[in-house]
């Protein structure tokens, strides 16, 4: 197959993050191993029919294609990263919900079982274990503050304004972390949060215009390909900024 020097701005670049990024969401669980292995098969297949067909209107087209895909992995991975925890929560939760089901009255089958919930983000559920617990047994200090926390957390996800379980302040619900404090307010699920999804506005906000005038033949295959590749590393800035520890 001939390799095109001009179409290296795409697959060079595609093979190097791909081989970054795919290991690290096996790694982080994000992909299975079959998963991963047609991940990157797929990236490797579509850089060599993009060489092969170079040159011509759909070798650009695929080219652009491919940007835009693996400028999006830093946002799949974001995305997926909490799936492996989710399982395993909802084992627990079915495990916690059998003994339960055996034992009405035992209280740490309550407790578990809502921290299970909290972990899945279905608050509303675990406040209303977190109480049966509380109504089992004597006042515990910790299934106390669990409770409170997770009734904040059921205000801020169904976007009311929660109270700082620290210092009392009043946050409005679009903040996580306490105005006055600090103090962080972990919501599950925090991966697939609003501001995440503004993580593929460069890409979008570069590739879109860029293919447009390439079309138009405004500006060259190249400029159009090294536009798009601006866009992608928009993408991977934005999500080690806004996740240094997730993009190590």
């Amino acid at each position: 197959m001939e390799l095109h020097p001009e179409a290296l701005l795409v697959t060079a670049p595609s093979v190097a993050l791909a081989l970054y990024y795919v290991p690290r969401m096996y790694l982080d669980r994000a992909l299975t191993g079959s998963e991963a292995a047609a991940a990157s098969g797929i990236v490797l297949g579509l850089c060599g029919v993009c060489h092969s067909i170079w040159g011509a209107a759909p070798g650009y087209a695929l080219g652009v294609v491919i940007i835009a895909a693996i400028g999006c992995l830093p946002y799949a991975r974001r995305m997926l990263s909490r799936r492996d925890e989710l399982a395993v929560a909802e084992r627990e939760l079915a495990e916690w919900r059998r003994t339960i089901a055996f034992d009405a009255r035992n209280r740490g089958a309550y407790v578990y079982a809502a921290e299970a919930l909290r972990n899945l983000g279905r608050y509303a559920e675990a406040v209303s274990l977190y109480e049966r617990a509380m109504a089992l047994g004597p006042r515990d200090p910790a299934v106390q503050r669990a409770l409170e926390v997770t009734t904040q957390l059921k205000r801020a996800s169904a976007g009311e304004n929660w109270i700082c379980a620290t210092c009392r302040a009043e946050n409005a619900a679009r903040i996580r972390e306490c105005f006055r404090c600090g103090a962080h307010l972990p919501l599950a699920g925090a991966a697939g949060s609003p501001v995440a999804a503004y993580g593929i506005v460069p890409l979008a906000a570069l590739v879109v215009p860029a293919s447009a005038l390439g079309i138009c033949g405004a500006i060259s295959p190249s400029a159009m390909l090294l536009l798009c590749w601006l866009g992608a590393l928009g993408v991977v800035v934005f999500y080690a900024i806004v996740s240094p520890a997730s993009e190590d």
